[in-house]
């Protein structure tokens, strides 16, 4: 969701536009332990770009819209993954090696939860584990 970001008044947004307008280039990606946003920019417009980046990462705004768009986006991910040979061979192994470990499961997740996960639950998974303490620049 890297241009829903807002302030608690929910309106969108900040983060995404402002970084874009800042001549930035966003992106973010998920593995087994972290989710990491990246952000290139120009080196003169850094802290412009820096304040654009922790706006979209804090103040994400979760509209019911943004959550069923992104719900879309990750479900053609999903797919994608289905057809990757690396990663059809990777979680193999690591079912192999961990077998009733989460770490063999997608960490995408599976089409049948992510088409359930209503606004409210990421909403509190975000509250839960996307704070200050868990981050790291």
């Amino acid at each position: 969701m890297a241009d829903n970001a807002g302030g608690s008044n929910g309106k969108r947004p900040a983060g995404g536009k402002a970084l874009r307008a800042a001549g930035g280039v966003i992106n973010a990606s998920t593995d087994f332990e972290q989710t990491e946003y990246h952000a290139d920019l120009p080196a003169e417009r850094f802290e412009e770009g820096w304040r654009a980046l922790v706006s979209l990462v804090t103040e994400t705004a979760f509209q019911e819209e943004d959550v069923a768009r992104e719900r879309g986006v990750v479900m053609q991910e999903v797919a994608m993954g289905k057809t990757d040979p690396l990663a059809i061979t990777a979680y193999s192994v690591l079912r192999s090696v961990f077998p009733g470990d989460p770490i063999g499961q997608p960490v995408i997740g599976f089409r049948r939860t992510l088409s359930r996960i209503a606004r409210t639950e990421a909403r509190a998974y975000y509250d839960r584990f996307y704070v200050p303490a868990n981050m790291y620049a």
